[in-house]
């Protein structure tokens, strides 16, 4: 299955990498046909190898939203229901 991609410029990467929560549209090279807005994405480097999965919305200046930095990681009902938990939990 093929998976939709955002690839960034050359450099922009390091910033993502780093800890950056946002992607905007300047940092963008290219995204493929399978983008949808409110889909998530697979952000790679401009050598096309992975850096994190997000949020896509093309409507907004910040084009991703940086969910995971993780490549195992897989965004469903449990991803968002575990993060709510260690925010709850951080916050006690």
């Amino acid at each position: 299955m093929e998976a939709a991609i955002v690839c960034l410029r050359r450099g922009e990467a390091r910033k993502i990498r780093a800890g950056a929560p946002w992607i905007f549209d300047n940092q963008i090279d290219w995204i493929n046909d399978l983008c949808q807005d409110g889909g998530i994405v697979e952000i790679l480097d401009h050598d096309e190898r992975f850096v994190a999965r997000g949020y896509f919305n093309r409507q907004s200046k910040i084009t991703v939203r940086v969910l995971t930095r993780n490549p195992q990681e897989i965004i469903d009902h449990a991803f968002f229901a575990r993060r709510i938990a260690d925010a709850w939990a951080f916050r006690q």
